[in-house]
């Protein structure tokens, strides 16, 4: 199934902003047969998650595990408690003690793999995870703390059906990918991008397991928007190459960094003068085309050209992000188009060294522009000139005596 969805921000800004959402495909796994205890063999929709990606191939792999919960339908008691299944290095996910079918009836099941660090709680009652907190966007080199996937699934089987087959799970994506590209056809500046950060976003919620196998998981009880986490990911070595004429992306794949995965939520569009609503800070690094001079961040020395002994710094340009709703499989891309100007001064303070541990280090200069909730363009307006010509004067009339 594809699914586009096409955004258009209007000119409020300088940096102009776009996204789209990904497709999905659904991927099956033929089966061999076997008998004996509940195993299972695993699909996926294969929607791109590029800190960690998770697709059918990946999950069956050698070592990988996720934990099962099974009911027998119209029970409370469970058959299988959170029980964690491996597979096997062949076809089937398996549980080192053997579960079995019951001779009748249909058995419920819900799982979840989740590749993050640290323990994700699920309340058998109610069938969800409470409180969960996405891991934070990495921030040091290597990168090894790039955010990963969440997927879930939910089945119904029976013994008649599935014992020889292997019970299938659909594992669905339950948080938002977020994708950062950009592009830049001015003919005056060049622009290079050390890291990117997402402020006023729902830091925490609770996601409960789809209750058919081709639903997607739902979130309630999004945490305050105002108190959120910010996400932050560096870029690799800096400087890297300028932002080139088409839009390429900036975020995604290990090498350059790794896309957002983020909670499915309404992001409410920013609101000039009250920092309610969601904006993307970008580390950017601007260069007079011509000179090679760095022309943002500010100098600090009086207005000249920033000297090549700060040839590492960076400043924060901010941009609002447009209303809409996240949903949990979908793959949003925004492209920043620093073609007719380079962003906003910072919404609110800056942070020094956002990007730690890249080699050499983006430093943000300090003092850095004074925050300012009203986008503000950083580069203000492009110089013009207003022409007039001055009238002839009376030079007089001179009489020449042939």
């Amino acid at each position: 199934m594809n699914m586009k969805k096409n955004l258009l921000v209007a000119g409020l800004l300088a940096l102009g902003l776009g996204a789209t959402s990904c497709s999905e495909n659904t991927a099956v796994d033929t089966p061999q047969a076997t008998t004996g205890a509940i195993s299972f063999r695993t699909l996926n929709d294969y929607a791109k998650t590029r800190g960690t990606e998770v697709t059918t191939g990946t999950m069956n792999q050698t070592g990988v595990k996720f934990n099962v919960w099974a009911q027998d339908a119209g029970q409370t008691a469970f058959r299988m408690n959170g029980v964690e299944v491996e597979y096997d290095g062949a076809t089937y996910f398996k549980s080192t003690a053997d579960y079995f079918w019951p001779e009748s009836g249909d058995v419920n099941f819900w799982a979840v793999y989740n590749n993050y660090v640290g323990t994700t709680t699920v309340d058998n009652t109610t069938k969800n995870i409470t409180g969960f907190v996405p891991t934070a966007a990495h921030g040091t080199e290597p990168m090894t703390d790039l955010q990963k996937d969440l997927v879930m699934a939910y089945g119904t089987g029976n013994k008649a059906g599935n014992e020889a087959t292997g019970m299938p799970l659909n594992f669905q994506h339950a948080l938002s990918q977020i994708e950062f590209q950009a592009l830049n056809n001015s003919p005056s500046y060049d622009v290079y991008i050390a890291g990117i950060s997402i402020h006023n976003l729902d830091g925490s919620a609770d996601v409960t397991f789809q209750a058919a196998a081709a639903d997607k998981p739902t979130w309630t009880n999004n945490g305050n928007a105002a108190t959120a986490a910010v996400e932050y990911h560096n870029l690799g070595s800096f400087p890297s190459a300028a932002v080139g004429t088409t839009a390429g992306a900036v975020t995604s794949g290990a090498a350059a960094g790794s896309n957002f995965m983020l909670i499915p939520q309404d992001i409410t569009a920013y609101a000039a003068g009250t920092i309610t609503g969601s904006f993307a800070r970008v580390y950017i690094q601007v260069r007079d085309k011509s000179s090679g001079d760095i022309i943002y961040p500010y100098a600090t020395n009086g207005g000249g050209p920033v000297t090549t002994s700060n040839e590492n710094n960076v400043a924060a340009a901010d941009v609002p992000l447009p209303a809409i709703t996240w949903e949990a499989g979908k793959k949003y891309i925004y492209t920043l188009d620093f073609s007719n100007g380079v962003g906003n001064k910072p919404f609110t303070p800056v942070t020094p060294n956002p990007n730690p541990g890249v080699n050499p280090e983006p430093v943000v200069p300090t003092p850095s522009p004074d925050p300012t909730p009203t986008p503000t363009p950083i580069l203000g307006q492009p110089i013009k000139f207003v022409v007039t010509v001055e009238a002839w004067a009376d030079g007089g009339t001179h009489n020449i005596n042939m």
